[in-house]
């Protein structure tokens, strides 16, 4: 089961579809997979439905449109023009071309980045290759007995919503503070009860 950030509870959606989707990739990714939905990225602010991030995988942008197949009038690379219920036809931005604005931005804004060591080789754009050192997306059970300069543990406050108790939780936290040689960092965003008694 993957990670989605915002988790459902807390997600805001522009569509059923988007909704939809969030629900199956949460389900089938793997453990060790991070899904963003609509995050900010780079200076302009853009909102890519999706971010997929996925260690073996890599880097993934999808961009999600509840249409359906027919109302498609026409379709390129750079526009599709539909049929609305009123039989006007409007145009939008393709979504393939969409994400792959998004990613293009992603790619920049992780260059700007001095803290990730990322090339982007030089002949082609599309190939992405990361240094020696690098950011690794795990579960905090996956994580256990393994060591990092830094760990981030995200979503702090939302654990202990799947039933598990305080003191569950705070072992797991314990497991993935413990795993950091230098910094750690725990983000909340929320006052759980959970996040309550680390403060304490």
């Amino acid at each position: 089961m993957a990670i989605l950030i915002p988790s459902l509870g807390f997600a805001r959606f522009d569509s059923r579809g988007e909704l939809r989707l969030a629900e199956r990739l949460k389900d089938f990714l793997e453990e060790n997979a991070v899904v963003w939905h609509n995050l900010p990225v780079g200076p302009l602010n853009r909102h890519p439905d999706f971010i997929i991030v996925h260690p073996a995988s890599g880097l993934l942008v999808l961009e999600v449109k509840d249409w359906r197949l027919e109302t498609i009038v026409s379709a390129d690379k750079t526009k599709v023009e539909l049929l609305t219920d009123r039989g006007v036809v409007v145009r939008e931005s393709n979504p393939l071309e969409q994400a792959r604005r998004y990613t293009f931005e992603v790619v920049r804004t992780l260059e700007r980045d001095g803290r990730l060591p990322i090339d982007i080789a030089k002949g082609n754009r599309n190939r992405i290759s990361v240094k020696r050192v690098a950011v690794r997306f795990l579960s905090m059970h996956s994580a256990k007995g393994l060591e990092f300069p830094c760990v981030a543990i995200a979503g702090l406050g939302a654990l202990g919503r799947h039933g598990e108790t305080v003191e569950e939780c705070v072992r797991l936290t314990y497991v993935g503070v413990t795993g950091a040689t230098h910094e750690a960092l725990l983000p909340y965003s929320n006052e759980s009860t959970l996040v309550q008694r680390l403060i304490a």
